[in-house]
């Protein structure tokens, strides 16, 4: 079945800015360089990699450069998976969980805003239910550093499979260029847990500073932000919807990675699209195509638990995150109606032939 018939034409802004407007505030930077994204290679490695072995704990009061400005904190580092509370760093390793606090537990506020496009969520979610593995890929927006905003508008799904770093390479070019011919910036990444809480691990802790340290640049340059985002399809047998957390790591000078910081829960809203995009369509189908056939992936005619198959908890979990032509608003029209099945048709079209 054609996706075209899904949609309407892309939005303009997405892209090129219109000719009245003013180019994103990040395009007065150089064009995005492949150092700009952390290797993908580290994050599709993560069973193989040594860590950084022996690394401190700050405690106390410390101040902290965001490049937004400074303002002082009080936290402690937990870990509790640990038997001595992140007193002893040694003893924790890269798969325990760290925990990850709210700004308003330590009595401050949020240091930017974020908000999430409705199909970025929807292509990450889809993504996330595919397969038993973990998966990965990058974010694309814009950064407001008047407002502190940060946009995330598309995802960016790694089509590769863990430990095959050859092929990384060639999708992180791909991201690269793509995010360019969108005049989108990196502004971070998301991975999943499949069967395991959305709370970062160690190990996802040091990814994400390594991440912000990697967009910030030059100490003096304030540098662009960068969250990570954990999506949990399958963790609870009782709860349909995916599992989200948006996190960003607190850190005591963001180049320092040999001090473990603390990742901190961020906020968002998300902002509703009005149609599905062509890359949407298209990077689902090319995401089905790619795990069709493969050991990891999930057979979503098996059930999810009794009278509810994959399927249907897929539907369940992708609903909210519909653009606003497919949410209904009332009483749906026909025409409504039709096109959303027309997409649930589109969907099992996709995974269930």
């Amino acid at each position: 079945m054609c996706g075209c018939s899904l949609i309407h034409p892309p939005p303009p802004p997405l892209l090129s800015p219109p000719a009245n407007q003013k180019p994103p505030l990040y395009s007065s930077r150089k064009p995005i360089k492949r150092g700009f994204f952390m290797n993908i290679e580290s994050l599709l490695s993560k069973s193989t990699e040594k860590g950084l072995g022996s690394f401190k704990v700050r405690l106390g009061s410390s101040s902290f450069r965001l490049g937004l400005g400074s303002f002082k904190v009080r936290f402690r580092l937990r870990y509790p998976s640990q038997s001595s509370c992140g007193v002893c760093a040694r003893a924790v390793s890269n798969k325990s969980y760290a925990s990850c606090i709210p700004f308003n537990s330590l009595d401050s506020r949020q240091p930017f805003n974020i908000s999430i496009a409705s199909n970025c969520l929807l292509l990450v979610d889809f993504h996330c239910h595919l397969t038993k593995n973990e998966v990965v890929g990058y974010l694309g927006g814009t950064w407001d550093p008047a407002t502190c905003n940060l946009a995330i508008l598309q995802a960016f799904p790694c089509r590769t499979k863990l430990g095959d770093n050859d092929n990384a390479q060639v999708v992180e070019e791909e991201i690269r260029r793509a995010m360019e011919q969108r005049h989108l910036a990196p502004v971070g990444w998301y991975h999943s847990h499949p069967y395991c809480p959305a709370r970062p691990t160690v190990q996802d802790t040091k990814l994400q500073q390594g991440y912000q340290a990697a967009l910030r640049g030059p100490s003096d340059s304030p540098g662009l932000p960068c969250i990570g985002l954990i999506c949990a399809p399958y963790t609870d047998k009782n709860h349909f919807e995916a599992e989200y957390l948006c996190y960003w790591v607190l850190s005591e000078g963001e180049t320092k990675l040999e001090v473990v910081g603390q990742p901190m829960q961020m906020m968002y809203n998300m902002s509703h699209d009005s149609f599905l995009t062509q890359d949407l369509l298209t990077e689902m189908r090319l995401l089905s195509d790619y795990y069709r056939g493969a050991t990891d992936a999930i057979h979503f005619t098996v059930p999810f638990q009794q009278g509810l198959s994959h399927w249907e908890k897929l539907k369940c979990s992708l609903r909210s995150k519909l653009p606003r032509d497919l949410q209904p608003l009332g009483s749906p029209s026909s025409a409504q109606a039709q096109a959303v099945t027309h997409f649930w048709d589109f969907l099992k079209g996709l995974i269930l032939t």
